[in-house]
């Protein structure tokens, strides 16, 4: 009797540790999930961030002063498109031009951006995206005289 109670105690315990397990990974598959969808919406604002600011001038930029603090929009003129906006809310981030608006990306909780005074050519930015997992990315983008 007690070497059938071993067996079905040892059997619970299996069929428990395979069902936690089972759990476990579903779990990693869905933040991964996620986290391929985030990686698709930041490559999306990459291709417009990087085309927009490395035709951006430094001269014309508004909204980041080269004071080494981290602002949340900004306003420029692209060499060939004219003015240009950055800004994010409710969770999009929004490029206008022309009195267009353009919803680049949603599931943004952050854009920062940042000039330093000692380098103000150079423009920093930093995007952060969540959608259950998050993903931040940063880069510094070269600006034109």
């Amino acid at each position: 009797m007690n070497k059938i109670r071993i067996l079905i105690i040892g059997l619970i315990f299996c069929f428990s540790g395979a069902v936690i397990l089972f759990f476990f990974n579903q779990r990693s598959r869905d933040e991964l999930r996620q986290k391929v969808i985030l990686a698709r919406e930041i490559h999306g604002v990459l291709e417009n961030l990087l085309f927009d600011f490395t035709e951006a001038r430094e001269s014309s930029i508004q909204g980041v002063p080269d004071d080494g603090l981290w602002h949340h929009r900004i306003d420029f003129d692209q060499i060939q498109l004219g003015p240009m906006e950055y800004m994010l809310k409710a969770g999009r981030l929004f490029r206008i031009n022309d009195g267009r608006i353009l919803m680049i990306a949603d599931n943004m909780v952050d854009l920062r951006l940042r000039r330093q005074r000692q380098s103000p050519d150079i423009l920093e930015v930093q995007l952060k995206a969540k959608k259950n997992v998050t993903l931040t990315i940063n880069l510094k983008v070269r600006l034109h005289q």
